[in-house]
């Protein structure tokens, strides 16, 4: 194809001396092309398997509309997408809990392994910004209503298994704390 292009592109009575040294700096200009052109097709081979694996796992669906087709997200696709983006996107939930005072002491207590660092020490900004004390590193406490949104949030980072939470109705040795 190259060679097609330079014959081609040479000016007329060009020696082939000259369209050879053209056709050298051709290739040597037009590696990279070549390259990606490369990279491409077998680009385009992993983009239709991957468009296999999402159709397979209820991801995507081809619809139909007007005689075109389109591929389109699933409900399944879209729930894990939203997880995608929460989780594996780096990014925790930075939006800041509503602080509800309520009569009752909760203690929460956390044992989260080292692997989820980030996470952990997303859960102390919350916990604090939320109105709990620290006791210990992974023992908190408050007179603090959890939010729905705190809890949710804690259910996606895939933190509750790690959590306990206690209510205290009755004072007993707790009456020294000041909270």
């Amino acid at each position: 194809m190259s060679d097609i292009v330079v014959v081609l592109t040479s000016p007329y009575g060009s020696s082939c001396g000259a369209i050879e040294r053209r056709l050298e700096n051709w290739q040597r200009s037009h590696k990279s092309f070549i390259e990606e052109l490369q990279r491409h097709f077998e680009n385009d081979r992993a983009f239709k398997n991957l468009l296999y694996r999402l159709k397979r796992d209820d991801l995507i669906e081809i619809q139909t509309n007007d005689g075109k087709k389109f591929l389109a997200i699933t409900n399944k696709g879209r729930r894990q997408l939203i997880k995608l983006f929460k989780i594996f996107n780096n990014r925790l939930p930075d939006k800041k809990y509503q602080k509800v005072t309520d009569n009752e002491l909760k203690i929460l207590i956390f044992d989260i392994p080292e692997k989820e660092r980030r996470k952990r020490d997303w859960l102390r900004v919350a916990l604090s910004q939320s109105g709990f004390q620290m006791l210990q590193k992974s023992v908190w406490t408050g007179k603090v209503k959890l939010s729905n949104d705190f809890v949710n949030d804690m259910k996606e980072l895939g933190l509750l298994s790690y959590i306990e939470i206690f209510a205290v109705t009755k004072s007993g040795s707790l009456k020294e704390l000041k909270l």
